[in-house]
């Protein structure tokens, strides 16, 4: 299957889930990422929106407990990044998104973790086909690169082009891929 016959077939699944099911997976994973990536210090997160993994309360609970929080920002056509200071301080962005009012020159993250549409098994991502994150995963320093997926969401081998980022880890709310 081509890119764009996946992003279409995994967008329209995922609309169709309901929002017992996105809670509770949502749940699953945020607590196997607390588990296993709650001891560095900075994390760049994306804000979920439609029915991506749910990352609000990740970001509620990084930020309680004294993390640095980065979300991303859309900027002149091109990702960059805002230091998350509370949800009162975000403002619609150009997809509609939420996001940070000013941007910051952060470039370094322990952290990263990036939405998707469609997972392989080697950790590579298939996004809404901007190219937005592939760019600007290659222009950033990460020591752990992480998707969150429903595990639907994660087929055997995506078709990859030299362009595309591989992640160390995709989680979803019944594995946890990656880490070799």
């Amino acid at each position: 299957m081509k890119k764009n016959e996946l992003r279409e077939k995994y967008k329209k699944l995922r609309n169709e889930l309901d929002e017992f099911f996105i809670e509770k997976a949502s749940a699953t994973i945020t607590e196997k990422f607390i588990r296993n990536f709650s001891n560095y210090n900075s994390y760049l997160l994306y804000l979920s929106f439609n029915n991506e993994v749910r990352t609000i309360k990740l970001i509620e609970y990084l930020k309680d407990n004294g993390k640095e929080v980065f979300l991303p920002v859309v900027y002149k056509e091109r990702l960059t990044v805002g230091c998350f200071e509370g949800f009162k301080d975000l403002v619609p962005g150009k997809y509609g998104i939420r996001e940070p009012k000013r941007v910051s020159s952060v470039d370094n993250f322990d952290v990263v973790v990036v939405p998707g549409v469609v997972f392989d098994n080697n950790c590579y991502r298939l996004g809404y086909g901007k190219g937005y994150y592939d760019r600007f995963l290659k222009s950033i320093y990460a020591k752990v690169l992480i998707g969150f997926a429903y595990d639907f969401q994660v087929v055997e081998k995506l078709p990859v082009e030299s362009h595309d980022v591989k992640l160390d880890f995709v989680l979803t709310e019944k594995r946890e891929i990656g880490g070799n």
